[in-house]
């Protein structure tokens, strides 16, 4: 069985090209790159469900349709955000072509911890049971915390979820963590130890090990090269895959409809 498998930051539909006003929610943008790939499965990240700063939609629905593919969508809610009285929920999503068998949302707990300088969000993980040929595939779906504590605690639940799995599995998301930087203060990538000890990490078969996937561009309003790795930018977007998947490509398709650059494989499962 062959399996084409994408994870995607959009940002919050936000379009990043620079060809409208800033913050401009266009779903379009984002459905328009992965149409042309036509992945079998989607994680997407950073998505609004019926949250006023961004008109109220289903932005994974809206999403899901700018396609013209008939997914399956659906959204797994990790926090609500806003100030009060325009608040909304806030989450991670995914999309498949194939049956979607189970849905579950899990909130990652919030670090006891938060004294590091830096923004805090409540998190989550979107656990999704899909059946692709007969065969029942678990999908994990996050986004991982810009503080240490919180990465910590999301990767706490997923080495459970993967030792404790029953089924071939695949982990994807934004894990805000890299490696190989030019800044060591940049190297992040010992926090998932964890999951390399468990899990194979798709972007060995890259034919470019040196790409990475944030920025999208460097010119984008209050970014500067110095800030991301010397201007070099940085790769936090994964998919790892239990044993039983082949890895057959990786790529990392360019675009600017997010300030994230989506990320793409296929696998081969017996």
């Amino acid at each position: 069985m062959k399996l084409k498998v994408m994870t995607y930051n959009i940002a919050g539909g936000r379009d990043h090209r620079g060809e409208l006003p800033a913050r401009t929610i266009r779903p379009e943008a984002c459905g328009e790159v992965i149409a042309a790939y036509s992945p079998d499965i989607v994680g997407l990240n950073e998505i609004d469900f019926n949250h006023p700063r961004s008109g109220n939609i289903h932005l994974a629905a809206d999403v899901a349709k700018a396609t013209g593919i008939p997914y399956e969508n659906r959204f797994g809610r990790a926090t609500e955000l806003g100030r009060p009285g325009a608040r909304g929920s806030y989450g991670n999503a995914f999309l498949s072509k194939h049956p979607i068998l189970l849905s579950e949302a899990l909130q990652v707990p919030d670090p006891e911890d938060k004294s590091e300088p830096t923004y805090y969000e409540t998190r989550g993980i979107f656990r999704n049971i899909v059946l692709i040929d007969g065969k029942e595939i678990e999908v994990l779906v996050t986004h991982f915390g810009l503080a240490k504590t919180e990465r910590a605690e999301t990767m706490k639940m997923l080495t459970k979820f993967t030792k404790e799995r029953t089924r071939p599995i695949i982990i994807m998301g934004d894990f805000n963590v890299w490696g190989g930087a030019v800044n060591p203060e940049y190297n992040r990538i010992d926090e998932i130890a964890g999951l390399y000890e468990l899990l194979t990490d798709t972007f060995t078969a890259c034919p470019d090990q040196e790409k990475t996937t944030f920025p999208s561009r460097f010119d984008m309003p209050n970014l500067t090269d110095k800030e991301i790795n010397g201007g070099k930018g940085i790769r936090i977007d994964y998919i790892f895959v239990s044993e039983e998947f082949k890895v057959t490509k990786a790529e990392v398709p360019e675009s600017r409809a997010s300030d994230h650059l989506p990320y793409y494989v296929e696998l081969e499962l017996d």
